[in-house]
């Protein structure tokens, strides 16, 4: 159990280390607050926006989804957290990130510096990036395809009752093969004379 779940005085921290609290799920305003250290905090959702914060780690936190927009933020460590999708455009900011399967998006700034291995969907030191690309045209190309298929699964039996109604085309063309069905038979009937 870390300071904060147990009640602590936060007034004066600088450096606030609150990693591997299980019951960890909001961080406070801290006034003052430097850095912060929120690793392996598996209930973690959200991170404040705290002024005068230089530092974020939080790595291994599986439902944290967003960083705030923070300025003045110089470092940011976010490896292992499979729900974070974005990173926010912060002037200066230096980003180490690995194994962010859903991180999609890191903002282009000037003096931006990133170090992202094996984040599936970014182009920063992914050598699998275009495999992964391509892989998911393929993916959507077919899925594509099965809704497709599906709607018209459902549309047949629809179709069916109009087309094989015997006042609509399929009923008009069946009725006209009968006919001519007949119509052969009747020639086929008829005495012949020989010469």
């Amino acid at each position: 159990m870390c300071i904060i779940c147990k009640g602590g005085n936060l007034k004066g921290i600088k450096d606030l280390d609150c990693s591997y609290c299980p019951y960890l799920t909001n961080i406070p305003v801290i006034k003052g607050l430097q850095i912060l250290d929120c690793c392996h905090c598996p209930s973690l959702t959200n991170i404040p926006v705290i002024k005068g914060l230089q530092v974020i780690k939080c790595c291994h936190c599986p439902l944290l989804t967003n960083i705030p927009v923070i300025k003045g933020l110089d470092s940011l460590f976010c490896s292992s957290c499979p729900l974070l999708t974005n990173i926010p455009a912060i002037k200066g900011l230096q980003i180490y990130s690995s194994y962010c399967p859903l991180l999609i998006n890191i903002p282009v700034i000037k003096g931006l510096q990133v170090n992202c291995y094996n984040c599936t969907w970014l182009n920063i030191d992914n050598p699998n990036f275009n495999n992964n690309v391509n892989k998911l045209i393929v993916l959507q190309r077919l899925f594509k395809k099965i809704l497709l298929s599906k709607k018209l699964k459902k549309l047949i039996p629809q179709l069916m009752q109009i087309y094989y109604h015997p006042d609509a085309k399929g009923g008009y063309l069946d009725k006209r093969n009968l006919c001519e069905f007949i119509e052969k038979i009747n020639f086929l009937s008829e005495p012949r004379v020989c010469d």
